[in-house]
């Protein structure tokens, strides 16, 4: 992901490049304090972000996402101002966002969920399902609050991007009995932990439904089933080993690393 930042200050671009780096660590950041130097740079390198201040000396951010648009279409601009008066004129260029000085990180990581051209990001998260069930964000391990809200997490990977309802899940967690406000509080945990590292966006929310958008996760089980070559010797006989309802995901794996000739759908379910 390539981002241009653009403040014709130095203090305050120097600022703004921090902000991008810490909600974007693996984004390639350029900085720029003239209209012209953007530009220039717009023209040989295609970029997928900027974050342009509105009020510069010269040619204001206004006009330059203008000439910004027709050399990279598709480009992200996110507009950044001191004054709140200017919101109308960048949402009248169709951007993909508006923040108000000085720049807050999460207002930031806001922004990013809701940008208007789909930008490809490196998968941040990593669940590894073969053995015990393990997640991790950018390699380090990630710890709940409750130990049951691993589990709530590890049946969503299970279920491979299909939506669960409430009373599914709390079904698999306690078996046949339900605990309304214990499953609130492991649904909280588990949106608050991925909020606070970045990853909150994996969570697909609907009324009464959780599940995993799969695509913005890497998964050992998710190449498997896809029939990722890499991947095809992973599984060793162990799927979520601490977990005894993924023991029919477990017995589908076994059946098919044979000879890899049955089909990719779990008796567990998965979308």
């Amino acid at each position: 992901m390539r981002v241009l930042a653009v403040d014709d200050e130095a203090i305050m671009l120097e600022r703004l490049e921090e902000c991008i780096r810490e909600v974007l660590p693996d984004a390639e950041v350029h900085g720029f304090r003239r209209p012209s130097e953007v530009l220039a740079f717009a023209e040989e390198n295609p970029a997928d972000i900027v974050f342009l201040d509105i009020q510069m000396r010269g040619m204001d951010g206004i006009a330059l996402g203008k000439e910004l648009q027709v050399l990279l279409p598709k480009l992200n601009i996110i507009y950044i101002t001191a004054y709140a008066e200017h919101a109308f004129d960048a949402y009248q260029l169709n951007a993909s966002g508006y923040l108000l000085k000085p720049v807050d990180p999460q207002e930031m990581r806001k922004q990013m969920q809701h940008l208007r051209y789909p930008v490809p990001r490196k998968k941040r998260i990593t669940f590894h399902c073969f053995g015990n069930f393990e997640v991790a964000v950018d390699g380090q391990p990630l710890n709940f609050k409750y130990k049951r809200t691993r589990e709530l997490l590890a049946y969503l990977v299970d279920r491979c991007g299909a939506s669960c309802i409430i009373d599914e899940i709390m079904s698999i967690l306690w078996e046949d009995e339900t605990h309304p406000s214990y499953f609130q509080n492991l649904r909280k945990d588990l949106q608050d932990t991925l909020r606070g590292v970045g990853c909150e966006d994996i969570l697909d929310k609907r009324r009464g439904k959780l599940a995993i958008k799969t695509e913005l996760v890497d998964c050992d089980y998710y190449q498997w089933r896809n029939r990722n070559a890499a991947c095809k010797d992973l599984y060793r006989g162990e799927y979520m080993a601490q977990y005894s309802w993924a023991e029919a995901t477990s017995g589908m794996l076994s059946n098919s690393s044979a000879g890899r000739s049955g089909g990719t759908g779990t008796s567990s379910g998965g979308g």
